[in-house]
């Protein structure tokens, strides 16, 4: 009997471990699942990650593509208005007639800076156009601009020279009310 009751024991604590093992080899499965799903969940976030930096990237150089497309077209304009004032403003020998360079300004709209100006001198010019009109008499004086359109603009003029930050006490009171005048129609 006392055989039968070891025997008993003895299978009893065979069966004990056994289950004990079961349950840890349950356990290790348990975590090593666990552990794929978290290595996919991390390997989803760093595709979703990489796929949203890529996104942004092809905005960025999609917007930089529009803005050198839109320089571009400004720059051709500008070119365009410049030749034809040179154009408007060559005479032929016969014509010449001796100049005063000494009230010389330099850029598209000189007049803005010598005489007062009228409707006929805005009429038919479009945003821009009065925009940079504007601009040029504080850019004769040298101001720097701070909005990227201007300073891409006047960056681009031979004659422009970025030094103060302030020139409105430089500006005579013809230039003031011409500023005046052309923001009204801009």
């Amino acid at each position: 009997m006392k055989f039968i009751i070891a025997l008993l024991i003895a299978i009893f604590v065979l069966a004990c471990g056994l289950l004990d093992k079961d349950e840890k080899d349950s356990s290790d499965e348990l975590k090593k699942k666990e552990l794929e799903l978290k290595e996919r969940e991390l390997a989803l976030k760093e595709k979703e990650k990489d796929e949203k930096e890529e996104r942004i990237m092809k905005q960025r150089e999609e917007r930089l593509s529009r803005e050198k497309e839109d320089l571009s077209t400004q720059r051709e304009y500008v070119e365009k208005e410049e030749r034809r004032n040179r154009d408007n403003q060559t005479r032929t020998k016969r014509q010449r007639v001796e100049t005063d360079y000494s009230n010389y300004q330099p850029g598209l709209y000189p007049e803005t800076s010598t005489r007062y100006l009228n409707y006929d001198d805005i009429r038919n010019k479009s945003k821009w156009q009065l925009k940079i009109m504007r601009n040029e008499i504080y850019a004769r004086y040298g101001y720097i601009f701070k909005t990227k359109d201007m300073k891409n603009y006047f960056n681009n003029q031979s004659w422009y020279n970025p030094v103060y930050s302030d020139v409105s006490g430089q500006l005579t009171s013809l230039e003031k009310r011409n500023v005046a005048f052309i923001k009204k129609y801009e």
